[in-house]
């Protein structure tokens, strides 16, 4: 396909900015702001439409081409997220900031306490908030062994939480 004029343009980008902005959105949930969905939506549309030469209507549609590319550019944008998130170093784990300095220093505390394998599969589920099998992948273990692995770490977790007088918190 050729370029497009400045009418097609503004015709394309009002046509599929809401489809990019339900996948985008959806991936950055919990880590991106509105400004952040914005800004991948925004670079997004920019880069269709200065490469709208590169898309072919023989291998699929235009709906397809557009929703493909929104995902990719959005996992890279939320990967670039976490890396950016303010976070405090304790151990080799990362601890979000939370909003009291009592509950930051008692899962500083509690992250002591976990083995390097815990602390790797901590830092894997809840700061970068990897799915299962992309931990698994990651530590080389089989999936159903890391289901195992978090179940249990979730237990230890919690209960190391009760000790320190923290209950009825979900992990």
């Amino acid at each position: 396909m050729n370029k497009i004029n400045a009418i097609e343009q503004v015709t394309f980008y009002n046509t599929h900015k809401k489809l990019s902005c339900f996948i985008v959105s959806n991936i950055l949930k919990g880590v991106g702001s509105k400004e952040d969905v914005e800004e991948c939506v925004n670079d997004i549309m920019l880069e269709i439409i200065k490469k709208y030469d590169r898309y072919d209507a023989n291998k699929s549609s235009i709906k397809n081409y557009v929703s493909i590319l929104s995902r990719s550019r959005a996992l890279n944008y939320r990967k670039k997220l976490q890396k950016n998130k303010t976070v405090l170093f304790t151990d080799d784990i990362l601890v979000k900031d939370t909003n009291s300095d009592y509950m930051r220093d008692i899962l500083e505390k509690v992250i002591k306490m976990l083995n390097y394998s815990e602390k790797q599969l901590f830092k894997y589920k809840y700061v970068y908030e990897y799915a299962n099998a992309d931990i698994a992948k990651a530590m080389k273990l089989t999936e159903g062994y890391t289901r195992i692995k978090v179940h249990r770490l979730k237990k230890k977790l919690i209960k190391l939480l009760k000790k320190h007088g923290i209950e009825g918190w979900e992990v």
